[in-house]
């Protein structure tokens, strides 16, 4: 991601991209959605918006609520590392084969749902 000038993006960011959907979403929703607490969501929020991926508006069905949306920056930024991520299963593919891979992600998928449980997380 730096290399392509997309600087500060942690992995902690990726719940915000990972649960923001086309036409955005409420930082409570992206909360529940990511297993992280509502300040957690706003912090990391803060910094992706000063780093220019996201911005807060309005909501059009809630006056009061706001809506956290990609940025074009953080559209860029969320296409390469899909971009990324497919590379590195297509790499996981030929290193472990199919099935060896699909068992991997699941074992890794069942160690994030365990640390969810137990408030274990990123940061």
């Amino acid at each position: 991601m730096a290399a392509a000038g997309l600087a500060g993006i942690r992995p902690a960011h990726g719940v915000v991209f990972e649960h923001l959907g086309q036409h955005g979403a409420r930082i409570t929703d992206i909360a529940a959605r990511g297993q992280v607490t509502k300040q957690e969501l706003v912090r990391l929020v803060n910094e992706l918006e000063t780093a220019g991926y996201v911005v807060r508006t309005g909501d059009p069905t809630d006056a009061r609520a706001k809506l956290v949306r990609l940025t074009d920056k953080g559209r860029v930024a969320m296409n390469l590392s899909e971009g990324i991520i497919l590379d590195l299963e297509r790499e996981w593919e030929v290193l472990l084969g199919k099935g060896r891979k699909r068992e991997m992600i699941a074992g890794l998928e069942k160690l994030v749902d365990a640390c969810a449980d137990r408030d274990i997380g990123p940061d």
